[in-house]
């Protein structure tokens, strides 16, 4: 993720100003579901096209790098999606030596805990039981969100880690390529509802 010195100055500064304000989210975010938690906070109408226009600047970050980028909630929330090889060797939930680089794309949004929330879900295809793929996924999940803290050890991070086992897939496991492109790594950016209010206000 690169925002601009200034652009980040900015947000940073917004974040302390108003932080205090929306610090307090009306729901508990680690004991939702993945489509709950993609669903909240609701962006009213007077700030969903302010929020769609800053989240797609987050999305072209990614996307210029060849990253697929997709967005949900009518353009509200990004998509970010990875191979699963992007991260870890075959059957292994041990992040590999270039994964870091990788996940250290999402380091300025991950300073901003009160402007985002970063959904980290991960898939596997069908291959092997569903109890293994369901652990697969938990422990692979985890172990991306716990670089996240190690590596923000002072920042209280705004991150909620999924493993989905084989449930969702995105293609066919009938071929390598469908089984490749369902063993994958999500992370879903939600606005805040201190993101909100800023675009209400005209201030994103």
């Amino acid at each position: 993720m690169k925002f601009t010195i200034s652009k980040l100055a900015i947000l940073f500064m917004m974040a302390l100003v108003y932080g205090p304000l929306y610090a307090q989210a009306s729901y508990d975010a680690e004991e939702m579901t993945l489509q709950e938690n993609i669903s909240l906070p609701v962006v009213p109408k007077n700030a969903s096209n302010a929020i769609v226009r800053h989240m797609e600047r987050i999305g072209k970050t990614f996307s210029k790098r060849g990253v697929d980028v997709k967005y949900t909630r009518r353009g509200e929330v990004v998509d970010i999606i990875f191979p699963c090889n992007a991260f870890f060797k075959a059957n292994s939930v041990e992040l590999h030596d270039t994964a870091f680089k990788t996940l250290d794309a999402f380091n300025a949004l991950l300073k901003l805990p009160s402007l985002y929330k970063i959904l980290v879900v991960v898939h596997a295809d069908n291959t092997g039981s569903s109890a293994y793929a369901d652990t697969l996924t938990d422990d692979r999940a985890a172990a991306i969100d716990d670089y996240f803290a190690e590596r923000f050890p002072s920042v209280k991070l705004n991150v909620i880690p999924y493993g989905m086992g084989s449930d969702e897939p995105r293609a066919s496991n009938n071929s390598i390529a469908g089984r490749h492109a369902n063993r994958r790594v999500e992370f879903y950016i939600v606005p805040e509802q201190q993101t909100i209010e800023m675009a209400k206000s005209g201030k994103l």
